[in-house]
């Protein structure tokens, strides 16, 4: 498994407590010694003479009074903190990374920056990788972060294989890890707001813009905008599906889509008011109402948009 759990026993020193503030000495030398052993008899068998006085008192029609001292209790969660220890895995040809429902394997990196990697399903249902939050994380041999990559959006039949190949940024690979990383985990992010606390979280990627609109940095509607210039080979495909795409879009409550050719390109915007589009999803990119920032900033950084 690439993700382990060990427990860490939290050692907190104890505070020095006041017992008690004494005076000007009104007895003999021999009567405070006295009185220091009855009291230090006290403290030691405390917790057994508590022990005894929950045991007891209720036979005698005696409540236990507030606040007295109860056994300390032995609740792990309040005496351990759980820590994270993350497997590395050395880049090989024969890397295979196994986890409870699939094994990875077969890491190729191809041409023009491509690395591809086989899913292997050990199951006998089909595997939708939705269903978790993994990561693949690639790093040099300085163990300097490179790329983050999220596993999502990929099914594999039962028992079955599947290849998924991603564009990198670099391809000096020297080391992966690969775990799953809770929402409750990603780390805080709040773009600039103006005085009314509103905000644009903006990625972009190729020829795609992303606007996310946040008012106290949660989500409340999404601007989708595709530019595509009248020189690119798909141009004629990627109209005849655009235009597709915005009937589609514009039977959804809250979702508006336009389809404009200007200045020898064409322009596919979509605008998403989250307030009035329910449960419905209209694409990849669509987060409910709420969303915090931190969600969209750190999973598309994870599929290769600039975010700020």
């Amino acid at each position: 498994m690439a993700k382990k759990k060990k427990v860490v026993i939290v050692d907190q020193e104890l505070t020095p407590t006041v017992l008690a503030n004494f005076g000007k000495r009104k007895f003999p030398l021999i009567g405070v010694i006295i009185l220091v052993i009855i009291f230090g008899a006290v403290i030691f068998y405390l917790p057994d003479i508590s022990v005894l006085l929950d045991k007891y008192l209720p036979f005698l029609g005696i409540t236990t009074p507030e606040g007295y001292y109860k056994e300390p209790s032995n609740n792990p969660s309040q005496k351990e903190e759980e820590e994270t220890v993350i497997d590395e895995y050395q880049y090989t040809e024969d890397l295979a990374i196994e986890e409870k429902d699939f094994i990875l394997n077969n890491f190729v990196l191809k041409e023009n920056n491509i690395l591809a990697i086989d899913i292997n399903n050990k199951n006998s249902i089909s595997l939708n990788l939705n269903d978790y939050n993994y990561y693949l994380q690639l790093y040099n041999s300085e163990k300097t972060l490179l790329q983050r990559i999220k596993f999502d959006d990929i099914i594999v039949n039962a028992k079955g294989r599947s290849t998924i190949e991603y564009n990198l940024n670099r391809t000096d690979i020297a080391y992966f890890t690969f775990f799953e990383i809770t929402p409750d985990e990603y780390p805080a992010y709040i773009p600039n707001q103006n005085l009314d606390k509103e905000a644009t979280l903006i990625c972009t990627k190729d020829n795609r813009r992303i606007n996310y609109l946040l008012n106290d940095n949660k989500l409340y509607a999404i601007e989708d905008i595709i530019t595509v210039s009248n020189t690119d080979p798909n141009y004629a495909n990627l109209y005849t599906n655009y235009q597709a795409n915005m009937t589609i879009y514009n039977n959804i409550p809250g979702v508006t889509s336009t389809l404009n050719v200007e200045e020898g390109s064409l322009k596919f915007s979509t605008y998403i008011n989250l307030n009035a589009l329910g449960t419905n999803n209209v694409n990849e990119i669509t987060y409910p109402k709420d969303t915090d920032a931190k969600i969209m900033n750190f999973e598309l950084a994870s599929k290769g948009y600039e975010c700020k």
